[in-house]
């Protein structure tokens, strides 16, 4: 008697991969659309998005940002195609960390912000209602089980626990000592900078560990694309910049450094694609 297929991770039983709430899908919708117009307009149209920001930037840290949230919007883009707890359940717990992060930065250096401008109201709303929507859902589902469950090996398991761990590091170090972990950068950064971009790397390392025990083939393959479409955009980002400015120093060592780990992170998210299409085997 042959064996029944197994479940698909989109599978409409509730008790596989549970949809999700109707209020947390406007929430992404809105989200989606916004991510998807500051990136773009940071990344392909920096000039016009600099005169609109809400504090002064630099070429490179817009490019940079663009490339932030152009990377943000890519796993929105899962959970709106998907609408079900996986990839959900790893993208909440990112979410929340980015937005409580970046407020508190936020909150912490209003000297930055031309405060007179609606544009910086409108950038403390918006971070301070996605904060208390992801906390709000954080609790609501906090016992919610994986969608259907699996291990995802001990290969993967460990990849994912050193890449948390070297993730959280460098996110920690950039928020409490700024100014030795800065010197990493290719380009100088202020606290303010260091800080907010702190919230990324603690992101990425609360996602990989939310993956390290269980994930279904939906979630492995949210989470490569998201690292290799962050990892593609920043390079390039980079690259094209610098070709106009002749700011970056190539050949020093904490460039090389910095540059290896996007190339590594982006590698072990096409990796994790690729590893996704086979998860279900």
């Amino acid at each position: 008697m042959q064996a029944p297929p197994k479940p698909s991770v989109i599978s409409t039983d509730k008790f596989i991969n549970p949809s999700l709430p109707a209020q947390f899908m406007v929430m992404i919708v809105i989200s989606w659309v916004l991510l998807l117009f500051v990136g773009g307009s940071l990344f392909f149209f920096p000039g016009f998005a600099r005169s609109h920001w809400m504090w002064a930037l630099t070429p490179f840290n817009t490019n940079f940002l663009g490339a932030v949230y152009l990377s943000a919007w890519v796993p929105l883009t899962v959970v709106l195609w998907v609408r079900r707890w996986a990839p959900a359940r790893l993208i909440l717990p990112m979410l929340w960390v980015v937005t409580t992060f970046i407020l508190i930065a936020s909150f912490s250096h209003p000297e930055q912000f031309a405060l007179n401008r609606r544009v910086t109201g409108i950038w403390y709303w918006l971070y301070l209602v996605d904060c208390l929507g992801a906390t709000y859902y954080l609790g609501k589902f906090h016992s919610r089980p994986p969608a259907r469950s699996s291990r995802v090996g001990k290969r993967w398991a460990l990849v994912l626990r050193v890449q948390s761990f070297a993730l959280g590091g460098f996110g920690v170090g950039l928020l409490g000592i700024p100014a030795l972990f800065g010197q990493f950068w290719p380009w100088p950064l202020d606290l303010f900078h260091c800080q907010l971009y702190s919230s990324i790397f603690i992101a990425g390392a609360v996602g990989s560990w939310v993956l390290q025990r269980a994930a279904t083939s939906v979630e492995l393959l949210t989470m490569g694309l998201t690292q290799l479409t962050f990892s593609l955009l920043v390079l390039i980002g980079m690259t094209v910049v610098d070709a106009s400015v002749h700011k970056i120093q190539w050949l020093q060592a904490g460039t090389i450094v910095w540059l290896g780990s996007f190339v590594v992170l982006g590698f072990i998210g096409m990796m994790m694609i690729r590893q996704s299409f086979k998860a279900d085997e």
